[in-house]
């Protein structure tokens, strides 16, 4: 495997914790629960990486001796249990949307749970570093790279399109807790060889939905248009101030093209 996947400095750093629990020994129990899974599902193990960490899970990507690969979304100690089943019976139900990524497992032991996803290799994760927007590129070293104005512009139109279109009409349910600045939607390697709406669509997917809002269809799309665009004191989709807000003009492109 290519070594250049993502964190170097992995460390009990990035698992999050109560004020009742102590990192380094959360990340033994992870461990110990990722060992005992893998063992228990498959022979032919050949390596596990640490790619990424947010708020709710720590994310690792597998290989196995085949060759085949795929990415293990662990729970944060400090979380409540069953929010990750929930995120994976939320994406479960998205991902009739090939735009979505498409779980494969869920696992628990009561205390710790993880779900499988394909393995999208060396994704570039978009978000906000250091009040710019751009992506997390894998190699050769992990690093941020900006976007140009035109990427950003297109980019962030096809977000809020995806958004718009998984919305459910029929049971006014929305995605909501998404953060695109901070890695739920990825771009896949060779994405700025062509930076238009439909060639961004081809290569952008969806990797997180952690809860669904129940709401109509225009309050969505106020609560989108407001929460991404100005700084608000109630965040309904979001579900936290964005790093840097977005273009009005973008945004409502996106939504106009949601709708098609």
């Amino acid at each position: 495997m290519d070594n250049n996947l993502g964190i170097k400095n992995y460390g009990p750093w990035y698992f999050l914790v109560k004020d009742n629990q102590n990192s380094s020994e959360e990340m033994f129990k992870k461990h110990m629960f990722l060992a005992k899974y893998i063992s228990s599902n498959y022979d032919n193990f050949k390596s596990l990486q640490f790619i990424n960490y947010g708020r709710y899970e720590l994310v690792y990507v597998l290989e196995l001796q085949n060759g085949k690969m795929y990415t293990l979304l662990v729970n944060q100690p400090n979380i409540e249990y069953g929010l990750v089943k929930k995120e994976y019976d939320n994406l479960c139900r998205l991902s009739l949307d090939n735009k979505i990524i498409k779980p494969i497992k869920y696992c628990t032991d009561g205390e710790n749970e993880l779900y499988v996803t394909p393995y999208i290799k060396q994704a570039r994760c978009i978000g906000v570093e250091t009040d710019k927007w751009g992506v997390w590129v894998p190699e050769p070293n992990y690093h941020f790279r900006e976007f140009s104005e035109i990427e950003l512009r297109v980019i962030t139109t096809t977000m809020v399109s995806m958004l718009i279109k998984n919305y459910d009409e029929e049971n006014e349910l929305g995605i909501s807790k998404i953060r695109l600045d901070g890695g739920d939607f990825v771009l896949r390697k060779g994405y700025e060889e062509r930076i238009t709406y439909n060639d961004i669509l081809k290569n952008i997917e969806l990797v997180a939905a952690r809860d669904m809002i129940n709401v109509r269809l225009d309050q969505y799309i106020k609560y989108i248009m407001d929460e991404l665009t100005a700084s608000q004191k109630e965040y309904k989709v979001v579900g936290k101030t964005l790093k840097k807000t977005l273009n009005k003009v973008d945004v409502a492109d996106g939504m106009l093209r949601g709708w098609k």
